[in-house]
């Protein structure tokens, strides 16, 4: 049965008719699940790949040397982690700003970030939630989120001194944080927004899940459901057989 799956020989035979129409149907069903198999995953994965993505501070020299730009929000923490840093990954990234024409680089906005990405070769250094949330506005699949973060933001809630509630939402913060329940939330939201903004042709490309590979576990659920009401039948008719056998029998020694 594995072997067929697989797609090899099998040396398996059979002189009873019964035996090699099951071999048969099993054979035939191993094949349309192999192809299906086959024909989903190179319609998944034979998608349109980013060129050259940029995905951590230490290939933003390659990429400006490529005739990428460098930008990010105007007297952002972003700027000054870079503009105050002695020495380090950070005070290379800042000498690729351009600073001859800060405009160029040093956005207004994070709408104008993002809008420079769809003009030009850009890249824009944005906090990632909210990198997100503008992708999904402009169309998830034109965007290329780099995959390794830096300078880690937390969220919080501001109350004043001597807040007797200060401990408690404390509290509860953390452990919203540590069970990773504010992230699950956040990809909700994003979620929503990209299924309310995106249309079917600007939906893009999404990574493979097993939801692309369902339907082949569901024939073969159904399959084996049907092999077993097939067993059943066959022992309930077999039995009846047998006591119509014995009764004939009796019938004759009488």
């Amino acid at each position: 049965m594995y072997r067929n799956l697989v797609v090899q020989g099998n040396l398996i035979s059979s002189h009873r008719w019964s035996h090699r129409f099951i071999f048969f149907s099993w054979c035939l069903y191993s094949f349309y699940i192999q192809a299906l198999y086959s024909g989903t995953l190179t319609a998944v994965l034979a998608i349109t790949s980013f060129e050259k993505p940029i995905d951590s501070l230490h290939e933003l020299a390659q990429a400006r040397r490529d005739g990428y730009t460098l930008g990010c929000v105007r007297d952002s923490s972003f700027v000054d982690a870079f503009k105050n840093a002695e020495g380090g990954i950070y005070k290379e990234v800042w000498k690729l700003f351009n600073h001859k024409d800060p405009d160029q680089s040093f956005m207004p906005t994070p709408d104008a970030g993002m809008d420079m990405v769809l003009k030009k070769k850009f890249i824009f250094i944005n906090s990632r939630m909210n990198s997100k949330l503008k992708a999904a506005q402009r169309g998830r699949n034109k965007f290329h989120i780099g995959r390794q973060t830096f300078l880690p933001q937390g969220s919080g809630i501001a109350f004043s001194n001597g807040s007797p509630y200060k401990i408690v939402f404390s509290r509860i913060l953390i452990r919203l944080s540590e069970i990773g329940l504010l992230y699950k939330w956040v990809d909700d939201e994003l979620n929503k927004v990209s299924q309310f903004l995106s249309t079917s042709s600007d939906a893009g490309p999404k990574p493979i899940s097993l939801q692309h590979l369902q339907a082949a576990f569901f024939i073969m659920v159904l399959g084996f459901a049907t092999s077993a009401v097939v067993l059943v039948l066959e022992i309930i008719v077999r039995r009846l057989w047998q006591n119509t056998i014995v009764a004939d029998t009796e019938n004759v020694v009488i």
